[in-house]
């Protein structure tokens, strides 16, 4: 038992009568002895923190899933609490990149977990969805770029729609996934997966090298890509990772990807990425325009006439509370006409009074005149 082996290892760290040579080798022998605790059978996950999939992947199964169709609860939950969303982030893009996850605290020692695997499917509202693409720390270190994103146009039901479960392609997806689920996974805890090669066929690498090139083409400047260009530049790599998943999908023994199935990848990959560009260029996922329309929604509901940033700052809405942030916002609402600027600056409400500010703006609450 673990706690037999704790006395033994005790017991001999004590035991100064020993040589170095002598205690080392007891040791070696002791080591031999180590109980080995019961892998933790923990599949899938909704709600996790980064210590807490570690724990998961170094005492039960290598892999893990972040599945959830309440994703309000991950991304308002501890893991993106302020305090740790960058250690999330940097943890869940390393797992991305097939990178070891590492860990060094005291009393637990250094820690490193190679050929470890992480998937998620994280369903959210649209209103959470908006405060994530409106997160800079999310989009700027890349963590949203590296996701496959779909944001489906709302559909009114009707009594003739037919169950998803019932359509033949989603029975044929389950039946797969349960024949998956059953094959054994060749892997040891102190070394993780181990992973068979998978390569392309040369027709479906010379399909790669073609996607990779028109997608490189399209995300400089002025090209069709460049709104989303953080997304375009995995574009290649999300169509490779889809093409392997598939034919893995098709074939567990497969170990070489043919071009129909890396043709499948690509054309997957490009409906991700242009799903993301449509959400842009709707303005749903640029942080300012969210910001503005926030910050316009204040100004209507509470009828102000004038407004400066000092209002905002100490009355506005909560994610607007620095001027880092609060300027480049009204500098968008100024530029569409929605605020107008007062060059002699005027009075403005601060709470249960009006005070002067020598920089304030006039608050349109009609549609601005373009002309």
């Amino acid at each position: 038992s673990q706690r037999a082996f704790d006395r033994e290892l005790k017991r001999l760290e004590k035991n100064t009568k020993l040589s170095r040579d002598e205690y080392k080798a007891q040791i070696e022998e002791l080591e031999k002895t180590r109980p080995i605790a019961p892998t933790m059978p923990v599949f899938t996950v909704g709600d996790p923190n980064i210590e807490g999939l570690f724990r998961s992947m170094k005492y039960g199964l290598p892999y893990i899933g972040i599945f959830s169709d309440e994703g309000g609860r991950l991304f308002g939950g501890t893991a993106f609490s302020q305090e740790n969303i960058l250690k999330t982030i940097a943890n869940l893009t390393t797992a991305w990149s097939g990178g070891a996850l590492d860990k060094m605290r005291m009393g637990e020692g250094m820690a490193k977990l190679y050929n470890r695997r992480i998937c998620a499917s994280i369903m959210i509202q649209p209103d959470i969805a908006e405060t994530l693409f409106a997160n800079k720390l999310l989009t700027g270190q890349g963590f949203l770029c590296r996701q496959l994103i779909s944001w489906p146009v709302p559909m009114m039901k009707s009594p003739d729609q037919k169950e998803i479960e019932a359509l033949p392609s989603v029975q044929y997806f389950y039946r797969r996934c349960d024949d998956l689920l059953a094959l054994p996974v060749n892997w040891e805890r102190s070394k993780g997966i181990a992973f068979d090669d998978l390569a392309l066929s040369p027709d479906a690498l010379d399909a790669y090298k073609a996607f990779f090139s028109y997608i490189e083409e399209r995300r400089i400047d002025g090209g069709p890509y460049e709104p989303v260009n953080g997304f375009a530049k995995r574009a290649a790599e999300q169509a490779l990772r889809i093409a392997g998943c598939l034919s893995m999908g098709i074939n567990p023994a497969c170990r070489v990807i043919p071009l129909e199935v890396m043709e499948a990848g690509i054309k997957l990959a490009e409906w991700y990425l242009d799903e993301v560009l449509r959400i842009t260029l709707d303005d749903m996922a640029s942080p300012e325009v969210l910001a503005a329309e926030k910050l316009l929604k204040w100004l209507h509901d509470r009828r102000l006439e004038r407004t400066s940033i000092r209002q905002i700052l100490q009355y506005g809405p909560n994610s607007l509370r620095e001027r880092k942030a609060v300027v480049p916002v009204v500098d968008l609402l100024t530029e569409h006409g929605w605020l107008v600027s007062l060059p002699e600056g005027g009075m403005v409400a601060m709470g249960n009074r009006e005070s002067y500010a020598r920089q304030a703006w006039k608050v349109v609450h009609a549609v601005p005149d373009k002309n």
